[in-house]
């Protein structure tokens, strides 16, 4: 009973990330893996709106550049990419694949709403808070 019980959230889980846009077929091969990106790849600070935080990490507030593939950097103004805010890529719906960088722990409510085209996201084992 508990098993199928189990099967059953599962499947309504995936039903609904499915239904907000969110692509999550083979998540479990992105979640933690490590990937070598070299700086030319890593798309510029100009592409994002951040803010500073209390702890002197940066959020990521918005994506307002137009690169496919986002590689969140690592670093903003020599201080440490943290968090990914609350929506900060909702709607963008050319983006095919985010690569979230080694300092992010958290990621936002929404963070990727309608971003319909992804089809791979790298998560990080440093990622211990996912919003809805």
């Amino acid at each position: 009973m508990k098993g199928k019980l189990l099967k059953k959230l599962c499947a309504v889980s995936l039903a609904a990330f499915m239904l907000l846009g969110i692509g999550v077929a083979e998540i479990g091969s992105f979640v933690g893996a490590s990937v070598s990106v070299s700086a030319a790849e890593v798309t510029p600070a100009s592409s994002f709106e951040y803010a500073e935080n209390d702890d002197g990490g940066i959020t990521i507030k918005k994506f307002t550049g137009s690169e496919k593939d986002v590689i969140i950097p690592d670093t903003i103004n020599g201080k440490k990419v943290t968090n990914i805010g609350d929506s900060a890529f909702e709607n963008c719906s050319n983006i095919k694949s985010i690569i979230i960088s080694k300092n992010i722990t958290s990621i936002g409510d929404w963070a990727f709403y309608q971003c319909i085209a992804i089809d791979s996201i790298t998560i990080p084992n440093s990622v211990t808070s996912i919003g809805n």
